[in-house]
């Protein structure tokens, strides 16, 4: 359940901040055409609604049966707390820059 669970916030994360993204590309059609207002707001409007949209799937993608796991302790068996901080552990070894 706790591999699921953080399974399931990584893609709601993932929706947000592809929002975020989204909302903040939304400035480059603005910049990019100056001559033609057509494409301008066009692009823009398409961005912004690309970022809203995510934000509302992101929204919906958290699932009810993880919703106990945000107002109670987890309580692991020593064995797979220790398999499960190796893996992750594992994990950050990927992302961290090594100097």
């Amino acid at each position: 359940m706790a591999a699921g669970y953080i399974a399931n916030q990584k893609k709601v994360s993932g929706c947000i901040g592809a929002g975020f993204m989204l909302w903040a590309l939304a400035g480059i059609p603005y910049v990019m055409f100056m001559d033609d207002l057509t494409w301008r707001y066009l692009g823009m409007a398409v961005l912004v609604i690309a970022g809203i949209s995510s934000f509302v799937l992101g929204s919906f993608a958290e699932q009810e049966q993880y919703k106990i796991l945000k107002e109670e302790p987890l309580i692991f068996d020593h064995g797979y707390l220790k398999e499960l901080s190796g893996f992750w552990q594992s994990e950050r070894k990927k992302y961290v820059c090594p100097f």
